[in-house]
């Protein structure tokens, strides 16, 4: 990604905010299709796989769009199901501290990002957050998944 001009970052941007924005058109589908569950499980590795597929081949365009695709379909599903499992009576409560904690956690985490970016180069940052969010994951499928059985 060194050596881009600013529009065409700009242009990738856009092509993965395009794709986000179909995904989010799909996500109803995809639910019926594979459940909640599928979702819950498929979409987080889709995403960490598109990550490393940016920090690791040359193919960064691709990977980024398909990024963008898999997390706005999983927004998407994941905001529709907790509106329908959390009672009205508290939902503004909990979706606002859903927020908050996104909102605390970029904070840290994308200034970190952003160095490591500048200091060695773009595709090391997706590396990073793809080695970050694997590990996040596979912390989830270990203990996660045993609670919701």
């Amino acid at each position: 990604a060194e050596g881009l001009t600013e529009l065409r970052i700009g242009l990738f941007l856009a092509l993965g905010s395009v794709a986000s924005a179909v995904a989010g058109l799909a996500a109803h589908r995809t639910e019926k299709a594979i459940g909640v569950r599928g979702i819950v499980l498929a979409f987080p590795a889709l995403l960490i796989l598109c990550l490393w597929g940016v920090g690791l081949t040359r193919h960064i365009v691709v990977f980024y769009a398909l990024t963008g695709f898999v997390d706005g379909l999983l927004y998407v599903a994941m905001q529709d199901y907790l509106n329908k499992m959390i009672p009205s009576e508290r939902r503004a409560t909990i979706l606002s501290f859903q927020s908050m904690a996104f909102s605390l956690y970029m904070i840290i985490f994308f200034p970190v990002i952003g160095w490591v970016g500048e200091r060695w180069g773009l595709p090391a940052a997706f590396t990073g957050m793809a080695a970050v969010a694997s590990a996040m994951y596979l912390g989830y499928l270990l203990f996660g998944m045993r609670k919701s059985r």
